[in-house]
């Protein structure tokens, strides 16, 4: 089994700086493997498709950290992580269009691509698939790239096969 691909430096000395349990981290490195690869496998298939590479794989890898807060949320049910994280992630420095994460990854609806994306690499991992996050992740990127709603889902299925296969080596 490989090694996964480490977080970035600001999630990394966030994880640090705030005690983050092993279990904890070891969910955000997942979530942003599962980011890496959805990225990457877009960019091949959707060239054109336009959205921030690093506020996904940033967001990825901070969106639960209001479960320190909250450490019965690490392995037990509960959103108060999602709706404290925001200004506990702020408290810690993050800009606010960085520390939304810890929100919309679980509010998607109406949310940016980047938002959609965290939201998609926070379940896909797990071979969760939410048809509601689905049909508006893709909506967003047939409107985007100018193709039907069925072509871009065809597509992020795929993708969402290679990356539970992928991480199941990682799991």
């Amino acid at each position: 089994m490989s090694e996964l691909p480490p977080l970035p430096d600001l999630a990394e000395g966030l994880c640090s700086a705030l005690a983050a349990t092993p279990q904890l981290v070891r969910h955000l490195q997942i979530v942003h493997a599962s980011a890496l690869m959805l990225t990457d496998g877009l960019r091949q298939r959707f060239p054109d498709l336009a959205f921030d590479r690093e506020a996904v794989l940033t967001g990825a890898a901070i969106h639960d950290l209001g479960k320190v807060l909250h450490p019965n949320e690490i392995d037990g049910p509960g959103r108060l992580h999602e709706r404290d994280g925001p200004s506990f992630l702020q408290a810690q420095g993050l800009e606010p269009k960085v520390a939304r994460f810890a929100r919309t990854h679980a509010e998607w609806e109406g949310e940016a691509i980047e938002d959609l994306l965290v939201a998609f690499a926070d379940t896909v991992w797990k071979g969760q698939r939410l048809d509601a996050l689905e049909q508006a992740f893709c909506r967003v990127i047939a409107a985007k790239v100018g193709i039907s709603d069925w072509e871009a889902w065809s597509a992020v299925d795929e993708l969402a096969c290679e990356i539970c296969l992928k991480l199941s080596g990682w799991i």
